[in-house]
């Protein structure tokens, strides 16, 4: 699945002026090396800007960074990316949460009928298409 290179909301990254696709995917990067303490990274090269990225970054939400298990988009399952729900709210996590269970075959909702908006089948649809390879057919 491609990576979503979206650094979440919570973390503006304002004090960087045109931020970059690689850059943000850099502090993915250097998040994602600080949590895991691979001893088996790679040797990255970084320009002067690079490096005021990620200290400034660090410096800025380190205490934070420290309890969290990821910055980027917000994701159901950890694994599906819904960056893509504009104004996303809770209920629109639940419906589709209850919708890959329904896909799935692991809901306990038995014949009943959900009220769907227009905005929910828009959501559902983009959700399927983006990820359909997963449900066809497979366990995940």
């Amino acid at each position: 699945m491609e990576a979503c290179c979206n650094i979440n909301p919570r973390y503006p990254l304002d004090f960087v002026k045109d931020i970059t696709v690689e850059e943000k995917k850099l502090l993915l990067l250097s998040f994602k090396s600080f949590k895991t303490r691979d001893e088996n990274q790679e040797v990255t090269f970084l320009s002067q800007r690079d490096l005021f990225i990620v200290t400034e970054f660090f410096s800025r939400y380190g205490e934070i960074l420290r309890s969290v298990d990821h910055i980027g988009c917000d994701r159901i399952e950890g694994l599906f990316c819904i960056c893509f729900i504009e104004n996303c709210t809770p209920t629109d996590v639940t419906n589709l949460e209850q919708t890959i269970q329904i896909v799935r075959g692991t809901s306990s909702r038995k014949e009943t009928f959900t009220l769907m908006r227009d905005r929910d089948l828009k959501i559902f649809a983009d959700f399927f298409l983006k990820y359909n390879y997963y449900f066809r057919g497979s366990d995940v």
